[in-house]
């Protein structure tokens, strides 16, 4: 017997059960990649997000930008009330409020925020446009997200404008009156060429009328050296559009030909970039050109010295230190390598290994002279291929501008290798000296006889041991001038010091025999004869 049971509804109800949690499976797969995508345009994005849940408002999420502006606050989990308690009275919980119970979304212009701070800045404002928007789940709002944007530059910038325009207007005033009171000519000039405008500075200058027609009589007083080059000038810069600047001589009233600087500028049309008119001005700079020719002079002259200078002198500037002057004498210390505007890193690599560009930072940076005393220096010898040592005094010394700000470097050095070999000589000598003078008082302690030093001038400054043990005189009682006449019998004492003078004036040895006393005999009351005093050969 056989049963047959007929299942196909239940096979494909689970092939329909199967295909299904597939869908599933990818879909939730498929939203946890958005969610990603989501969560890192969230994280990344340059725009301050949060999202805030239920009545109370309490953040659930906040990307790093929205941190970012309350980085001494703990914001999740709290309640915006509580964590940023001056958007309260600010006015801003009152709207999340009426959007969590609306529903509307708010959109918010350019308003804005006062930021508390327990900082040493205090609070600060910023500027945002914004949106709270409500989140909605089956239906019912269950928080707020809040999207800002931070304008506060846009914001400041528009203020700015806005303050500047009416500056420009209230300039636009002043501009004729400050341009009759400045110590130069200022005029204004058509696209044709025609004068518009010239200050009255130009008539006081000139001694010419003001009805006298300058259009046609400004050539006559520009000197006739100079007329040519000035028309070249400002025709060059009227084809071209671009400004001109000459130094030409102008005729005074008083009939004195003197320097002017003239330059004049285009007032292009921004749309068409065709000029509308011209601004110029002429200044009076006879006093500055005789300054400047004098410094000219005197530069020249500074050159000279330090040329001749027995120095090594150089300028760099920049934080790359590039070569601006060099004396003859640097130069040829280097081997003749400098090329100014060039860096030294790139000229002498060898003063980068031994940390001299080091030393150019940290002056540069640090504004702080640095000085160096007897330094090693290894240069390249470009001829041989071979290295040099030098020792120098040198000072690198902070050159700065008109605020202060560094933006160069003096280096000034000075030659004393030989100096320093020379004491290291000295040094050496000194040394092999205290070594034999070791030798002679060691040999001289161990021979049976007295042995005594002294200078050209008597004065005695070594006795060896032997001394003490003949007469009973420590060898530093006997030394000096005098001091050692006394271990001489008195009666051999003149003839002592006689020959003693007379070799040191001639040079020539000296030898005799004299009596020299003991000690304690001296003590007893007695110098003694020949039998109580010990005979020595002295030399």
């Amino acid at each position: 017997m056989a049963f047959i049971v007929e299942v196909t509804e239940q096979v494909l109800a689970r092939q329909r059960t199967q295909a299904l949690m597939e869908e599933v499976q990818a879909g939730s797969l498929q939203l946890a990649q958005q969610r990603e995508t989501f969560y890192r345009l969230f994280q990344q994005t340059p725009a301050s997000i949060a999202i805030l849940r239920g009545p109370e408002h309490r953040f659930d999420y906040l990307n790093p930008r929205y941190q970012a502006l309350f980085l001494d606050r703990e914001l999740l989990g709290q309640p915006m009330s509580e964590a940023l308690p001056e958007t309260v009275e600010q006015g801003f919980v009152e709207l999340l409020d009426r959007v969590y119970r609306t529903g509307e979304t708010f959109f918010g212009n350019e308003l804005p925020l006062r930021i508390n701070s327990t900082s040493a800045d205090g609070s600060k404002y910023l500027y945002f446009n914004f949106t709270y928007q409500a989140l909605q789940e089956n239906g019912l709002t269950v928080g707020v997200a809040i999207f800002a944007y931070d304008v506060t530059e846009q914001v400041k910038a528009r203020r700015q404008t806005q303050v500047l325009q009416a500056k420009m207007g209230r300039r636009d005033r002043e501009l004729r009156m400050m341009a009759e009171s400045l110590p130069l000519v200022t005029f204004v000039t058509e696209t044709d060429g025609r004068l518009s405008y010239i200050s009255p500075q130009w008539y006081q200058y000139t001694g010419k009328a003001s009805d006298s027609g300058f259009q046609d009589t400004w050539t006559d007083t520009v000197h006739p050296n100079d007329l040519e080059a000035l028309q070249k000038q400002v025709l060059d810069a009227t084809n071209s559009l671009r400004p001109w600047r000459c130094e030409f001589r102008l005729l005074r009233h008083d009939g004195q030909y003197r320097w002017h600087l003239g330059q004049g500028v285009p007032d292009l049309d921004v749309t068409t970039g065709q000029p509308r008119r011209w601004f110029g001005s002429s200044t009076d700079i006879h006093e500055l050109r005789d300054l400047q020719e004098q410094l000219v002079l005197k530069d020249q002259q500074l050159q000279q010295i330090l040329s001749e200078v027995p120095a090594y002198i150089a300028t760099v500037t920049g934080p790359e230190h590039r070569y601006a002057f060099v004396n003859p004498g640097y130069n040829s210390l280097m081997g003749g390598r400098i090329k100014l505007g060039w860096r030294i890193a790139d000229l002498l690599p060898e003063l980068v290994e031994q940390g001299f560009v080091s030393l150019l930072d940290e002056v540069y940076t640090s504004k702080k002279p640095y000085v160096g005393r007897e330094t090693p220096i290894q240069l390249l010898d470009p001829e041989t291929g071979s290295s040099r040592e030098y020792y120098l005094d040198f000072v690198y010394q902070p050159l700065y501008d008109a605020q202060g700000q560094t933006q160069g470097i003096l280096g000034f050095g000075i030659d004393v290798t030989e100096q320093v070999r020379a004491r290291q000589q000295t040094t050496a000598l000194q040394a092999e000296l205290r070594g034999r003078d070791e030798q002679f008082r060691f040999l001289a302690e161990s021979i049976p006889q007295i042995v005594w030093t002294a200078a050209a001038d008597g004065e005695v400054d070594y006795f060896n041991q032997q001394l003490w043990d003949a007469t009973g005189f420590h060898p530093s009682e006997s030394l000096g001038a005098v001091a050692w006449l006394k271990l001489i019998h008195p009666d051999d004492q003149q003839r002592s010091q006689a020959a003693w003078e007379e070799a040191a004036r001639t040079g020539a040895n000296m030898r005799l025999s004299t009596d020299l006393c003991r000690a304690w005999e001296a003590t007893a009351g007695f110098w003694g004869g020949p039998s109580l005093c010990a005979t020595r050969r002295a030399r």
